[in-house]
């Protein structure tokens, strides 16, 4: 009983978006006839990674509750669309090996989903936090923090900087920035590598001393 109010509850939040969640209701369905037309044909595989599509659209609105956001109506949309499309049409109906770069176009979009939530923790005020730096006994066990509604920060000059609403935290400021460098950084290595691979190894010492090779 507890599992189907849980469910009821989180269809409630997906409502909030009328436009995601008439999306929500078709792609629901869509994966519901999918589920039953596999059974019918005693897939089972399949009707398993259509009840795992149904309970990943769920997600969305259960990061909402628990991690207290709000998740715009066509980030959802997005989110729901990339479910069915690498579960149901990608999984059930083999779309990787029938249409050329489906799964690079889903890589794709997963890496613009990863790149999206980075943009927004860049703003993010956390209203709670834990920390083994706070721990009093030193034991290494995350002392938490809840309902942080201000927090003061004092300069060895004496200026006060009051932070409303919550507690900013430091590190995610430059969250875009790790991900701008880290790709930029996994294109340097690339280029190189496709020399490497062309050479045959050839003349590139220092790309050997970075590959990982298995043992004879």
């Amino acid at each position: 009983m507890k599992i189907r109010q849980y469910i009821k509850r989180q269809k409630e939040l997906i409502k909030e978006h009328k436009g995601t969640y008439k999306l929500y209701k078709v792609l629901r369905f869509l994966v519901i006839v999918t589920a039953v037309l596999s059974f019918l044909r005693g897939s089972y595989e399949s009707v398993a990674l259509c009840i795992l599509s149904l309970l990943l659209f769920l997600l969305p609105s259960i990061f909402e509750e628990k991690l207290r956001v709000d998740i715009p109506g066509l980030f959802q949309g997005i989110i729901y669309l990339f479910i069915f499309a690498a579960e149901i049409l990608g999984e059930v109906n083999h779309y990787y090996t029938a249409i050329l770069g489906w799964d690079t176009m889903l890589h794709t979009i997963n890496g613009f989903l990863c790149a999206a939530i980075g943009f927004s923790l860049v703003d993010f005020i956390i209203k709670n936090i834990g920390s083994v730096t706070l721990d009093p006994t030193h034991s290494q066990i995350p002392y938490q923090v809840k309902d942080i509604i201000k927090t003061v920060i004092y300069t060895k000059g004496g200026t006060q900087v009051v932070i409303p609403n919550g507690y900013l935290d430091i590190g995610l400021l430059d969250t875009m920035k790790d991900l701008l460098v880290n790709f930029i950084g996994a294109i340097v290595f690339s280029v190189i590598g496709y020399f490497y691979l062309r050479n045959e190894g050839k003349g590139h010492h220092f790309l050997k001393g970075l590959i990982v090779k298995p043992k004879p």
